[in-house]
């Protein structure tokens, strides 16, 4: 499987540095990535290392889950200050950009990790805009799982019922009103949900 940090060696080792002024930019490409559990189409990378910190766009025209059978298209992930050591990539002020399933397209805050030494990623996003209310997941992946814990405030029953619609027919049977402040944890298997 590849990891995330071959991918991101990968860019910074196969594209020449361009000084640019006092900015040393580095732009890459691939035209496929695949995985077990993943495939992405369409990478194209720009980063740009200052005096002072690394930061870097990356966008995938699209992201494919193997077992779901489930795309994401033109996914971008911005950087400011991204932190390479020998225990892994970290970003603490990302945002990405992606159409997601019942909310359509939105950029989101957030933060993301890969520990090499775990072997596992994680992404974090803040105060969502869902249902009428917020919500913030914190989602860990690596060979075996993703799983991910959400917690939210103030949310209409009703959009949430019509949002998980978009994952399952389990509820479509359903009605309410009213709000609810939700916590839980999804976990979903390397071999599906």
């Amino acid at each position: 499987m590849v990891r995330a940090t071959t991918i991101l060696l990968c860019c910074l080792a196969t594209v020449p540095w361009a000084a640019a002024d006092e900015d040393a930019i580095l732009d890459g490409s691939a035209d496929t990535i695949t995985s077990d559990g993943w495939a992405i189409t369409g990478l194209e990378s720009s980063f740009v290392l200052t005096e002072s910190s690394l930061n870097g766009q990356v966008r995938m025209a699209r992201i494919t889950l193997t077992a779901s059978g489930q795309s994401f298209d033109d996914v971008r992930v911005a950087c400011t200050g991204i932190e390479i050591t020998t225990r892994g990539v970290a970003c603490g002020r990302a945002t990405f950009t992606a159409t997601f399933p019942g909310l359509g397209r939105r950029t989101l805050p957030g933060s993301f990790t890969w520990d090499a030494l775990a072997a596992t990623a994680r992404i974090v996003l803040r105060d969502v805009a869902v249902a009428g209310g917020r919500i913030s997941f914190d989602i860990l992946a690596d060979d075996t799982r993703i799983e991910a814990s959400y917690s939210g405030r103030a949310l209409q029953i009703e959009g949430l019922l019509q949002l998980a619609g978009e994952f399952t027919h389990a509820l479509a049977d359903y009605s309410g009103g009213g709000q609810a402040d939700v916590n839980g944890r999804i976990f979903v298997p390397s071999d599906g949900p």
